[in-house]
């Protein structure tokens, strides 16, 4: 027997268990099973020899839990747990039904063999898994514990090399859409990639986390829309003014979500009151004569008074402001200003009334709508209430200002007024944001949105702020940013050096922030303007003001950067060369215009070759850590606008708030 060989031993056993009958004795069974069991231990054969011959006689030998036990040990003896519990499993697989070894499998799989390497706890293979992912966001592949962007980024890797779209798929089944915005966002993806996610990012209000690309709630929730308006009907939130035009009669309907409609009023249609005009043209010129003549002088003056008096009752061009009015006078002072619904419905309603409807009507209730929100706004981390309250606020003043703008009046000192308070940390964010994007909603003049700008950041310059926190106030709230961050964003720098001001300044030029408000037309001309030299010549006297700026020295019009560039008087005083150019005045050139040329310009290169580096932080970062929002899928804190790809905020404070 020591002589035979195993190999030939075992293929001998798979054809007596292929004989073996049920009614054969247990004895016999016993005998076979421990003959079987030798041979699957012995260390002469090939492990992957006996593990295919075990398969096989696995479909043979009876399914009982003693004899498939006894076949199983003796084959896994000397293998670690989880080499035996992989060898059980492959044998699983290979066999279309053996109820004991599918138990055997169960036992192991919840016995607490897998201790996890970041918490030191036992769990099951299953739930060690989903302890796994669930706990630490890791995933377990082959004895490899790691996070699941670290095997997103291995199979990236594998993915490019190989081109096998295995990996992809495996990317998909692990984290779905978050997965792949992750795979996504390390691929280093163009614009036009990206907008299909960026649209759809802002119509949830949502924008975009830098890391992964996951979808996250907006620092401030964009303005909700206007209310659905037509030329009959004006409703939404369950609100509605409708006006129902008859034949002979109109009759105009109101009504809110919590109580059934009410009839406004009736009144005759046009065609009625017409006609009725017609009929009494016709009895007093046609029926007491009797005559012809007179018949048919009443019928085509009856005829000519339905024509002047529908005419005169037509449709005006835009009926909408009626229903406007009508909304206003009846449903907006029924409001309630803590009811989330009718909040929604005001601030739509305000929406809308630009540029439409009576303002005189509506300016009393838009006063006490402002006066009962103040306290609201001076809330520096609102709840969502308290938000939408805020953005009623906003939406309340900034209807206020453009119908005072419409009549003429100065609004921007009161608009600055108003954020004021919030870049010296004294206000909301959301009621800032939310105000520049409905004034934003009309089209100002430029050069008052250039003065707006410039008086902005002379408040933001003076609150401690630098050029750096103001493009990430940008950044996180558009709108606010078109008002502190100009055009180009360079320039922002260049301004921050005018307001502090430059060694060497000739005394006579004067910073921009003090020139806006006076002369905003000259923003027009320059609008990367740092420094006005009047003293010489002012505006509307000869070639105008000297204008110092980021891109150099200019007058009438022409911009010169060259110190060294030829400046002198021409034709007897009333011409100027400059920079290359023949400038041509109306009256006779100080004489001393060319020195002070000369001066401004060595200023300006002296300090473009010599600017000072501008600090990247500043006092005020920390009030942005109300903006910052949390991304659920990596947990990045992220500064983001609706429909934006946000950037990562870092500031030790934000974790001092508890953000």
């Amino acid at each position: 027997m020591a002589g035979k060989d195993p190999r030939l031993e075992l293929t001998g056993l798979l054809v007596r268990w292929a004989a073996w009958s049920a009614a054969a004795p247990p004895r016999q069974l016993r005998q076979l099973t421990e003959e079987t069991a030798r041979l699957l231990a012995d260390r002469r054969l090939p492990f992957a020899f006996r593990r295919t011959a075990a398969a096989r006689l696995l479909r043979l030998v009876p399914d009982r839990l003693g004899v498939v036990r006894r076949l199983t040990t003796a084959l896994t003896q000397g293998l670690r747990p989880r080499r035996r519990l992989a060898c059980l499993r492959w044998l699983q697989q290979q066999v279309i039904r053996c109820e004991a070894l599918d138990r055997i499998v169960h036992r192991w799989e919840q016995q607490p063999r897998w201790r996890c390497p970041l918490c030191r706890e036992r769990f099951s293979r299953a739930e060690f898994a989903r302890h796994l992912w669930k706990v630490h966001q890791c995933l377990l592949e082959r004895g490899r514990v790691l996070p699941w962007p670290q095997w997103i980024k291995h199979w990236r890797l594998r993915y490019a090399r190989e081109g096998d779209p295995q990996w992809l798929d495996r990317a998909w089944v692990l984290g779905g859409t978050a997965a792949l915005r992750y795979w996504l966002a390390r691929s280093r993806p163009t614009e036009s990639e990206l907008q299909p996610l960026l649209e759809a990012a802002a119509a949830q209000g949502e924008g975009l986390c830098p890391e992964c690309l996951g979808a996250v709630p907006a620092a401030v929730p964009p303005l909700p829309r206007p209310l659905t308006v037509t030329p009959r009907r004006l409703g939404g939130d369950g609100f509605f003014v409708e006006q129902c035009n008859g034949r002979w009669l109109r009759r105009l309907w109101i009504g809110r979500p919590d109580l059934p409609p009410l009839l406004l009023g009736e009144e005759l249609a046009p065609r009625a009151m017409a006609a009725l005009l017609a009929g009494v043209v016709l009895l007093l010129v046609a029926v007491p004569s009797g005559k012809s003549l007179a018949a048919v002088a009443g019928c085509v003056g009856a005829g000519l008074a339905y024509a002047v008096m529908r005419w005169h009752l037509r449709d005006p061009p835009h009926p909408q402001g009626r229903l406007l009015d009508v909304a206003w006078q009846h449903l907006a002072g029924t409001c309630r200003w803590d009811e989330p619904r009718q909040i929604r419905w005001l601030t739509r309603l305000i929406l809308t009334s630009f540029g439409r409807g009576n303002r005189h009507l509506r300016r009393p209730l838009l006063r006490q709508l402002v006066h009962l929100l103040e306290p609201v706004t001076a809330i520096p981390t609102p709840d969502e209430p308290t938000r939408q309250q805020q953005i009623l606020a906003a939406a309340a003043e900034g209807l206020s200002l453009f119908d005072q703008m419409v009549n003429g009046r100065d609004v921007v000192p009161e608009l600055i007024g108003r954020l004021r308070g919030v870049l010296q940390g004294q206000g909301s964010w959301v009621y800032a944001e939310a105000l520049a994007a409905v004034c934003q909603r009309q089209v100002w003049p430029a050069e008052q949105v250039l003065r707006l700008q410039r008086e902005l950041l002379a408040t933001a310059f003076a609150g401690g702020w630098t050029p750096w926190e103001l493009l990430s106030v940008g950044q996180a709230l558009p709108h606010l940013g078109r008002w502190l961050v100009p055009e180009p964003p360079a320039v922002l720098e260049d301004l921050y050096a005018a307001w502090r001001g430059v060694a060497g300044c000739p005394v006579s030029g004067r910073p921009v922030f003090a020139v806006a408000p006076l002369q905003p037309e000259l923003l027009l001309e320059r609008p990367d303007l740092l420094w006005v030299d009047d003293t010489l010549m002012g505006p509307g006297r000869g070639l105008g003001p000297i204008l110092i700026g980021s891109r150099g020295v200019s007058i009438g019009g022409v911009v010169c950067s060259d110190p060294e560039a030829e400046i002198r008087r021409v034709r007897w005083g009333r011409g100027l060369w400059f920079g290359g150019y023949y400038l041509h005045a109306a009256r006779t050139l100080p004489p001393e215009l060319p020195d002070r040329l000369r001066q401004w310009l060595r200023f300006w290169a002296d300090w473009q070759m010599t600017a000072e580096v501008v600090p990247e932080t500043g006092s005020q970062l920390s009030s942005l850590a109300s903006l910052v929002r949390r991304c659920p899928s990596c947990g990045a804190r992220v500064l983001v606008a609706p429909g934006r790809i946000g950037h990562v905020f870092e500031n030790t404070s934000a974790d001092q708030n508890g953000v």
